[in-house]
């Protein structure tokens, strides 16, 4: 981690990461987001419709909630995924593991921040490191299906409740909108992912179960960043945790 980041920047992450209160090993890597469509805490599932499957073993995500990713027009949240264009297949394959990853994942922990003034949600993820390969192929598939604004989490405007392009925006493809894979999934979910090399540390969308799952390990080794941070700074954990802020912008 870089050690020339202003103080500012640190309090900041401060008041990002108080409130969630999270301090230990199992809170960080075996929880569930905040939310209106999430359990309160890993379990296993009897089943978990298609895409959804690998995380049955122990998912933040129940069946009905997978089926609704699979099958709706739009997200658990009201975001149309045709605002343009209905998806090409592979590109809505790419968006419903995204979903199925947001809703069902377990290790989210170690990239939580606060997400204020939201009705369905309270956090969401922050810069979590998706592997290269997973964000290439994820870009490459969509490169010529068209959206109108750069940022979902931010941009669309929700007067009639679901996601509308803005007055003036025109829809163009993902191609023109981002340029790149890298800014494509910094962007497309509001900064919730960064593109990194696979070579590190970096969570997979797309595992085969039978094999495990390769993000258990991805998150235990950022969580311990986390709570290590404090023992080196001599801080409390929710200091820590406000270490970790930096780490993940710095990183």
């Amino acid at each position: 981690m870089r050690t020339s980041i202003a103080l500012p920047i640190f309090c900041l992450g401060l008041l990002q990461v108080t409130a969630l209160k999270r301090d230990t090993l199992d809170s960080l890597t075996n929880l569930c987001i905040d939310s209106t469509s999430h359990k309160t805490t890993p379990s296993r599932e009897a089943s978990l419709y298609k895409q959804c499957s690998p995380w049955k073993e122990r998912s933040c995500c129940t069946e009905n909630t997978t089926r609704i990713a699979h099958e709706s027009t739009t997200d658990l949240y009201n975001i149309d995924f045709g605002h343009c264009a209905p998806l090409s297949k592979k590109c809505k394959e790419h968006f419903v593991q995204d979903i199925c990853f947001y809703e069902c994942s377990p290790n989210t922990g170690p990239w939580l921040i606060e997400k204020p003034n939201n009705k369905y949600v309270t956090e969401k993820a922050n810069n979590a490191p998706l592997c290269e390969s997973d964000c290439t192929n994820w870009y490459n598939d969509c490169k010529y299906d068209l959206t109108c604004v750069e940022n979902w989490g931010e941009d669309f405007n929700w007067t009639t409740g679901v996601s509308t392009c803005p007055t003036n925006s025109q829809c163009k493809t993902f191609e023109d909108i981002y340029g790149s894979a890298a800014k494509f999934c910094s962007k497309v979910w509001n900064y919730s992912w960064k593109m990194v090399p696979d070579s590190e540390p970096c969570i997979h969308m797309w595992f085969d179960s039978s094999k495990g799952n390769p993000n258990d390990a991805v998150a235990l080794q950022h969580a311990k960043k986390i709570l290590n941070a404090g023992s080196i700074f001599g801080t409390s954990p929710m200091v820590a945790m406000a270490v970790s802020i930096l780490y993940l912008f710095s990183s």
